[in-house]
């Protein structure tokens, strides 16, 4: 049993769905990357190992980084899809709210002739 999905649905996944699922993935490894800076940073606090010429701070703020961009790309990303696949709908909707704001324009300040 492959959960909520079918086969049928998983093979019939859009481009833009799939490429929505890897840029999850990656940022669920990114996540893992710095959680892994974190706890390093925690260990070096404790004492199990010892820096020479980086200071702990360097595994904090890195590990943080790391976990804001990889929980943004968890959450899905939105406007990195939308740039790589826009929607051919979303650009007609554009142009249709062009076209009304233009009748509303000529509605407010009627052309004289």
């Amino acid at each position: 049993m492959l959960g909520i999905y079918s086969q049928r649905e998983l093979i019939e996944m859009k481009p833009k769905e799939a490429f929505a699922l890897a840029v999850r993935i990656v940022g669920l490894l990114i996540v893992a990357y710095g959680i892994r800076y974190v706890t390093d940073f925690g260990l070096g606090l404790l004492g199990y190992f010892s820096l020479q010429r980086t200071a702990y701070a360097y595994y904090l703020i890195i590990g943080v980084a790391y976990l804001c961009v990889g929980l943004y790309l968890l959450r899905g990303a939105s406007p990195i899809v939308r740039f790589a696949y826009p929607d051919a709908e979303g650009m007609q909707d554009d142009s249709a709210v062009r076209e009304t704001a233009g009748d509303a324009e000529q509605i407010v300040r009627p052309e004289r002739g």
